[in-house]
């Protein structure tokens, strides 16, 4: 609770932004339905011009709301796991009467509780605008339309609630782990932000290559390579859950959501013992850990190397293949 209370600023920046997203969006939605109430309104421009309007302001607030939101979250982490960077703190939090697993656990139940409460509220609030969306009754013209009516749209957001938890939990453990290597704040939120871009980035590389018959290989199965890239990243997760594809596998079978669940506990547990064993005495210095530099810089190298050879490939694959 003590944790809890710190971070209760931030929990309410995040219930702003997180408003910003699927509940706003919906509701935009519902605006735009509410405009399309006879076969008139679809052939004159105003309708056109409305439609256009709510589309394209509801995307704006929708990627600004992920975008700041995902920067409260990791902000809401390292305040929670303060005396990992921030040397006024290390005497201050290691001087309570607890032990490392009181205080580890401790700290990521309040970062969890602080993130996931607003982000919960946002997925209930969004899924009830959706809702009063399917109350309109849309003309028999409209519904002939090859143009996804907005109920199919807040149907589809609907479908993906569960992929934004997943996501979410995939985003604080990959950071709980990246930080745990790290002594500097600004190093922490540098290679947190690196590694969120570099995994995808390296796995959906070499999907690519191999997927396009780069090297003159058979090809693989496009969904499958898919979904693997994506069960590394939330960024990559949420590309293919917007894909499609992710949604068709977790839903055919449960081994995506046990290996998410194995990976999340691999990277909680890799943290746990990172933070055992980091010394107090290295905190300020921009590594904790002999080897972490060596690491991230082997990584950093692996990403600029698979994706400066797809962009070196792109002419030679869209002359061969058409993209």
């Amino acid at each position: 609770m003590y944790r809890l209370g710190k971070l209760k600023n931030l929990m309410i920046i995040l219930s702003f932004f997180g408003l910003m997203t699927f509940p706003l969006y919906s509701l935009l939605l519902e605006r735009y339905a509410a405009a399309v109430t006879s076969p008139v309104d679809l052939e004159n421009g105003s309708y056109l011009t409305y439609k256009n309007l709510c589309e394209d302001l509801g995307w704006k607030l929708f990627y600004a709301g992920v975008l700041c939101g995902v920067v409260v979250m990791l902000l809401i982490l390292l305040e929670g796991f303060r005396y990992l960077h921030r040397k006024k703190f290390v005497n201050m939090d290691l001087a309570l009467p607890l032990t490392h697993t009181e205080r580890f656990f401790g700290d990521l139940l309040a970062v969890i509780t602080a993130q996931f409460v607003p982000l919960l509220a946002m997925c209930g609030i969004g899924k009830f605008a959706a809702s009063h969306v399917r109350s309109f009754n849309y003309s028999q013209y409209y519904q002939t339309l090859e143009v996804p009516p907005p109920v199919r749209l807040c149907e589809r957001m609907e479908t993906m609630i569960p992929q934004f938890i997943v996501a979410a939990l995939m985003l604080l453990f990959i950071s709980l782990f990246v930080i745990s290597f790290c002594g500097r704040t600004p190093i922490a939120v540098m290679m947190t932000v690196f590694v969120q871009i570099a995994v995808p980035v390296i796995t959906f590389t070499l999907w690519y290559i191999s997927s396009c018959n780069a090297y003159g290989a058979a090809g693989a199965s496009f969904g499958m390579d898919l979904s693997l890239f994506s069960l590394l990243s939330p960024f990559g997760y949420l590309m293919a859950a917007g894909y499609g594809d992710m949604h068709y596998l977790l839903n055919r079978s449960p081994w995506g959501y046990l290996f998410i669940a194995v990976y999340l506990v691999a990277l909680c547990a890799g943290a746990y013992f990172l933070q055992k064993h980091r010394r107090a005495e290295r905190t300020g210095e921009p590594f904790v850990y002999k080897y972490a530099r060596h690491g991230f810089t082997a990584l950093y190298i692996l990403a600029a190397t698979t994706f400066f050879s797809v962009r070196i490939m792109l002419p030679e694959l869209a002359f061969n293949y058409g993209f």
